[in-house]
C-alpha cells in the first residue's frame, strides 16, 4: 500500500511519526509516497497543544477529507495528540476519518491496515512503547535528529494540556535510549537533540533519582559531534548542566529554559516556581558557570489576571538578563486546564500588544548578542540547504548556539571546489550579523 504521512506538531510528535513509519515500512509491505494524490492511505499526525496548532491540524485533516471525496477508496487515518484529546469530537465532526490512533502505542498503526478501516481508537488502555527505538528518519533533519528520553509530565502548569494528552511522566530505560542513539549515529546523524516534556526530572519515576546528567555523560561517549538538550524546567540543575557543557567538546553551549513568565504573582497562578529575582539569579549563575552559553527562553502574554505591572516585569527582565533568543506567545485558552475557568481573562488584542512590545526589546538585544560573534571562527552544522546569492554559493548552516527550526542560521559562502551538497559540518568565520542570523565565509570542512 502507498502511504502519505502528513506529520505536524513539535519534534516529540515527529519522533512518534518516525516510529509509526518504522512499524509500517520496515516489512516492505507498504511504502511511503510524497504526494497525497498518489496515496492509497493518508495519515495525519496531529498536534493538540494550543489553538493555532489544533487549527493547523484540523485544516490538514479537512484538506485530505476533500481528497477522499475524489478518491472514495482512500483510507484517512488521524493520529497523535488531537486524537488523544478529541477522539469523540473528531469522529462525530469529520466522518471521512476511517481510523484513529492516539499517543499510547505507535505499533498499533499496523492494525489499521490489517483491518483496513476501524472507527475505534486502536491504542486504548495502558501506555506502551516508551522503549521503542526503531525509527524511519523521514522527518529528522539533514544531520540532526531528536531523541525522546521519556513521555508525559507530572507537573500541573495552569496553562498546559500536555498531561491531558500524554499522561504522567514515563522515563525510558537508559539502555534503550543508548541503543537508539547508537542507531541514529549509525545512520549518519551528527547532532543528537535530547527531548521530553520535563528533562530535569528524567529518571525520577524509574529509581526516585534525577538521572539526566548521568545519562548525558553516557551519551557523550557514543560519538556524536554535538548533543543538545531542549525544554528544560527552571531548576538549579541547569547550573550543573552549564558546567558540564563548558568542560566538553560534544555538548552545545546552549540552554533552552522556557520561563513562561517572570511575575511572581503570575507564576504562582501558573503553578510554577520563582519570581523576577530568582529567575534573574538563575540566569546569572548559569552564565557565571559557563560564560560562552547561549540562553533561550520563552514567555506567555495574556495569562488570566496579567496586569500591565506584570507585563512590565518581563520587559525589565529582558533588558537585565540579555538572553540570546526569546520566543513570545499569546495565552491559549485550553479547556480542562486550571486556567480555563479563571476570571480576569486578558483580551487577545492586549496580549498581542504585549508580545509586540517584548519582541521589539528583544530584537535589539539579540542584535547585540549576535554582533559579538563577528570576527570569530565557529563550527557549524549543515541544514542540507544551499542557494545562489549574487552569483555565490551559500550553504545554510547553524552554530552550536542555535537549535534547528526555532533559532537563527549561518549563511556560509562556500568556494566552488567544495561539494556543497555533501557539506555536513564546517569551520567558518563570521563576517556579519543582523537581528536573527549570521553571515560567514568557509574555512574548512569537518
Amino acid at each position: 500500500m502507498k502511504i502519505y504521512f502528513d506529520a505536524l506538531g513539535c519534534p516529540k510528535a515527529l519522533v512518534d511519526a518516525e516510529k509509526m513509519c518504522a512499524h509500517l515500512f520496515d516489512s516492505g509491505e507498504h511504502h511511503a509516497v510524497f504526494d497525497p494524490e498518489e496515496a492509497d492511505a493518508v495519515i495525519v499526525n496531529t498536534c493538540g497543544f494550543i489553538e493555532s496548532a489544533k487549527q493547523e491540524s484540523i485544516n490538514a485533516i479537512l484538506d485530505h477529507a476533500e481528497l477522499k471525496r475524489k478518491k472514495p477508496d482512500l483510507i484517512l487515518v488521524v493520529s497523535g495528540c488531537m486524537v488523544a484529546r478529541y477522539h469523540e469530537e473528531l469522529k462525530e465532526e469529520i466522518p471521512e476519518i476511517d481510523a484513529f490512533i492516539g499517543v499510547k502505542d505507535p505499533s498499533k498503526i499496523k492494525d489499521i491496515f490489517i483491518q483496513r478501516k476501524n472507527k475505534a481508537m486502536l491504542d486504548q488502555g495502558e501506555y506502551q512503547d516508551t522503549t521503542q527505538s526503531k525509527r524511519s528518519l523521514l522527518f529528522s533533519g539533514f544531520k540532526h535528529a531528536w531523541i525522546k528520553i521519556g513521555e508525559g509530565c507530572n507537573r500541573a502548569c495552569g496553562f498546559c494540556a500536555i498531561p491531558l494528552m500524554r499522561g504522567k511522566q514515563r522515563s525510558r530505560v537508559e539502555q534503550d535510549i543508548l541503543d537508539e542513539a547508537k542507531m541514529l549515529l549509525d545512520q549518519g546523524i551528527r547532532e543528537l537533540i535530547v527531548i521530553t516534556q520535563d528533562p530535569v526530572n528524567y529518571g525520577v519515576d524509574l529509581n526516585n533519582t534525577r538521572s539526566l546528567i548521568p545519562l548525558l555523560q553516557k551519551l557523550e561517549t557514543i560519538g556524536f559531534d554535538w548533543i543538545r538538550v531542549q525544554y528544560l524546567f527552571p531548576d538549579p540543575m541547569l547550573i550543573e548542566l552549564a558546567e558540564l557543557y563548558k568542560n566538553s567538546s560534544v555538548f552545545c553551549n546552549y540552554i533552552d529554559v522556557p520561563l513562561q513568565h517572570i511575575s511572581g504573582d503570575i507564576l504562582k497562578s501558573m503553578k510554577r516556581p520563582g519570581d523576577f529575582d530568582s529567575m534573574a539569579k538563575l540566569f546569572a549563575d548559569i552564565r557565571t558557570a559557563n560564560p560562552e552559553i547561549a540562553l533561550r527562553t520563552s514567555f506567555i502574554a495574556g495569562y488570566p489576571g496579567e496586569k500591565d505591572t506584570d507585563a512590565n516585569q518581563i520587559s525589565e527582565f529582558l533588558r537585565e538578563v540579555q538572553a540570546d533568543r526569546v520566543g513570545f506567545f499569546t495565552y491559549s485558552h485550553e479547556e480542562d486546564t486550571s486556567s480555563y475557568t479563571m476570571e480576569n481573562q486578558v483580551p487577545k488584542a492586549v496580549a498581542q500588544d504585549r508580545v509586540t512590545q517584548w519582541a521589539a526589546i528583544q530584537q535589539q538585544i539579540s542584535t547585540e548578542r549576535l554582533r559579538r560573534l563577528v570576527g570569530k571562527n565557529l563550527i557549524c552544522i549543515g541544514e542540507g540547504i544551499s542557494e545562489e546569492e549574487n552569483g555565490e554559493r551559500v550553504m545554510i548552516m547553524r552554530s552550536e548556539f542555535d537549535a534547528p527550526e526555532i533559532d537563527g542560521t549561518v549563511r556560509v559562502k562556500v568556494p566552488k571546489n567544495i561539494e556543497i551538497e555533501l557539506l555536513e559540518m564546517a569551520e567558518v568565520t563570521i563576517i556579519d550579523s543582523d537581528d536573527h542570523d549570521l553571515d560567514a565565509i568557509f574555512v574548512r570542512e569537518i
